[in-house]
């Protein structure tokens, strides 16, 4: 009996122990989402990644699979204001995650991937209010651009495709790739034609 009685402890032991990681990591995503809508309030960048993207950035990754103490709500935001060195490395991974999908949507536009200019007052080409997107995979846009029918670079950024039931997509296939997207050839030329007037009527 002392045994059996053993191995069904051990069991229940792991039990409880894989139960704990389960809500341990439900809580960290709640965090991680938190965070997330903090720096999109805040306006702290002027693009983010997709919430499903952003989770997946390595130190993202890390405190969200990682044990934190105190309080449930907002401990992984308290970590990072508390630890210079992770907060860092948040805002360097963001910089970078932005400046990788800069070249790649730069290519729809048509200029070269590693486009760079020596002047402070040339945009680079996908933030300029010529460059507009379309998803070819789910042809939908968020709410606030509904009226454009398209998406700017920022919109693009945080683009989240939808299933054929109108729900954003989820895991692996909510997952940020430029190859969804082309450029909008309708609307960019419009504002290229705008553009051209207005600075016509100037001269």
């Amino acid at each position: 009996m002392r045994d059996q009685i053993e191995v069904e402890l051990l069991e229940l032991q792991g039990k409880h122990e894989r139960r704990r990681k389960e809500i341990s990591l439900m809580e960290n995503r709640k965090d991680v989402g938190h965070l997330y809508n903090s720096l999109r309030s805040k306006k702290a960048y002027e693009s983010l990644p997709s919430l499903p993207t952003f989770r997946q950035l390595p130190v993202v990754s890390v405190l969200q699979a990682g044990r934190h103490q105190g309080k449930q709500e907002k401990r992984i935001m308290n970590t990072l204001q508390g630890n210079a060195l992770m907060e860092n490395l948040l805002d360097q991974q963001i910089h970078q995650w932005a400046e990788a999908a800069k070249q790649d949507l730069a290519v729809l536009l048509g200029y070269p991937k590693d486009w760079k200019t020596v002047s402070n007052l040339d945009l680079h080409p996908v933030e300029r209010v010529t460059a507009w997107f379309l998803c070819v995979k789910c042809k939908s846009v968020e709410k606030k651009y509904r009226m454009d029918g398209c998406l700017d670079f920022a919109g693009a950024c945080a683009h989240i495709c939808r299933n054929k039931n109108g729900r954003n997509d989820k895991g692996k296939k909510a997952i940020w790739n430029p190859t969804k997207f082309i450029k909008d050839d309708k609307v960019c030329s419009t504002f290229s034609k705008d553009i051209y007037f207005i600075f016509s009527l100037r001269l």
